[in-house]
């Protein structure tokens, strides 16, 4: 493909577009299906308000009345299940990613 002075390669530019869906997918991914894996830990809130705005909650963000040092044990199940969703997606992508001679993430 020839664009003025820039020349770029079929493949290169392939290569390019699929890092950078790799790269928003889980963002679109995550926005349709509206699971956030902290939804897991909100029986372990103190705080009934805490509680309730788990539930609702759509990311870490949406906590704002679920204070950290009175919630301990359900931020640690937070970055416990915040952990291993990003481990999981990570293990997921290499290998796919390694395949089809994308960098690594």
């Amino acid at each position: 493909m020839r664009m003025g002075k820039l020349t770029v390669s079929w493949n290169e530019l392939s290569s390019r577009l699929l890092m950078w869906a790799l790269i928003f997918l889980p963002l679109v991914v995550s926005g349709a299906t509206e699971k956030w894996s902290g939804k897991t830990c909100c029986d372990l809130t103190l705080q009934p308000q805490c509680q309730h705005s788990c539930r609702r909650a759509k990311s870490r963000d949406d906590l704002a009345h679920c204070r950290p040092n009175e919630e301990v044990t359900f931020f640690h199940c937070l970055e416990r299940q915040e952990g291993e969703s990003a481990n999981r997606y990570t293990t997921e992508l290499q290998p796919w990613a390694c395949k089809t001679g994308l960098p690594s993430l």
